[in-house]
């Protein structure tokens, strides 16, 4: 009679499958909501204080939101680094550059967004030239936003550097080069 798998070990090997795929053909990271942000940008901006009021309302709901879904999407980056650092051994190497990559275009992706957001406020600002309360409105919605795009930036980046120091760890390339014997040595001129 075969053994039993144990509840525990059949969920491992199920997640360990899952995290695997995951490698693989990894789904795209969840991002930081750029429609939130860039509406706050659109339409015409009035100099009335209700309307500065309302408007920086709106701001404080909108880097809520943010803050929300930074929280809630570090949580999920940082299970899904340390479940593939969990896979990873010398005995049995698993290819995570594709989840390295996509970390690499979700950071790069978000960098984009946040230029497109300051462009958008640049505009703006141009438009409320003169208005010193719209001016102080739009500066305190673009340190708020790129505050949070940043704080995402800087977690998609260091989840991508954590998951290429656990892969150099646990998985160290062979050596190449002169010094390990493979490769071409240098060209440099014998000593006379």
């Amino acid at each position: 009679m075969a053994p039993r798998a144990t509840p525990g070990a059949v969920d491992n090997a199920i997640e360990i499958t899952t995290f695997q795929r995951m490698a693989a053909s990894p789904a795209p990271l969840p991002t930081i909501d750029l429609e939130g942000s860039a509406a706050f940008f659109q339409g015409p901006f009035q100099q009335s204080a209700a309307w500065v009021q309302q408007k920086r309302e709106e701001m404080q709901q909108i880097l809520e939101m943010h803050d929300r879904q930074l929280d809630a999407h570090e949580l999920v980056t940082s299970e899904f680094v340390d479940n593939l650092s969990a896979l990873l051994s010398p005995s049995k190497p698993v290819d995570i550059e594709n989840s390295i990559d996509m970390l690499e275009e979700s950071e790069d992706k978000l960098r984009r967004d946040l230029a497109r957001l300051i462009k958008l406020a640049e505009q703006k600002m141009r438009g409320a030239a003169g208005e010193p309360e719209l001016i102080v409105l739009i500066n305190e919605a673009i340190k708020g936003f790129s505050n949070r795009y940043r704080r995402f930036a800087a977690m998609l980046r260091d989840a991508r550097w954590n998951l290429m120091a656990n892969r150099a760890s646990k998985q160290p390339s062979a050596g190449v080069g002169p010094v390990h014997g493979r490769g071409e040595p240098p060209d440099h001129p014998e000593p006379a």
